[in-house]
């Protein structure tokens, strides 16, 4: 059976390993672990290196790693308020240097790896969805793996949307290495 990761690269993202259509373990879907860093956090590569290492050791090579593809939602000054979904030349910049800490990890493993747009992915996973948002996709994630765990800890109240991505995105996998949903 095709393995496949999802990464939603965002701080607060999350990952996800399916073998299959199903995740072989609810422990499979994980927020995207972070360290503190001089300005800002970072992803923790060092945690990111072991999960993957250690799910690659129990079931094999993956074929495809499926990372979200960084956009930018436009610019506008520092420190003048949001609007229109603009994000501040600091944030685009953190963005940036953080999905490429993720992509150059994966690369470093000898990964494959494929990149979409978010529209793409979405588009295929959220099939006969009329809304391709975070909550369709949480909503796709109840329906076809119950058993998952989307919250991020014990104390969470809601689904980490994050997470649900991130198993979008496997799933997006699965789909380019010809495994057809039911």
């Amino acid at each position: 059976m095709p393995h496949s990761i999802g990464v939603d690269q965002g701080l607060s993202g999350g990952l996800c390993w399916l073998t299959g259509l199903l995740p072989t373990d609810p422990q499979h879907v994980i927020t995207m672990p972070t360290r503190k860093a001089v300005g800002s956090n970072r992803p923790d590569t060092r945690k990111l290196k072991d999960w993957v290492g250690n799910l690659i050791r129990e079931y094999g090579m993956p074929d495809i790693v499926v990372i979200e593809r960084t956009q930018a939602m436009g610019s506008r000054k520092e420190g003048g308020g949001q609007s229109g979904g603009q994000q501040s030349p600091k944030s685009l910049v953190t963005q940036g240097f953080n999905a490429g800490i993720i992509v150059c990890l994966f690369e470093f493993m000898d990964l494959p790896i494929e990149e979409p747009a978010p529209q793409t992915w979405k588009a295929a996973v959220l099939k006969g969805f009329g809304k391709k948002d975070k909550d369709a996709m949480i909503t796709v994630c109840r329906q076809r793996f119950p058993q998952l765990a989307l919250r991020s800890g014990p104390r969470a109240k809601k689904d980490h949307d994050g997470m649900a991505d991130a198993v979008g995105l496997a799933l997006f996998g699965q789909y380019r290495v010809g495994n057809v949903p039911t």
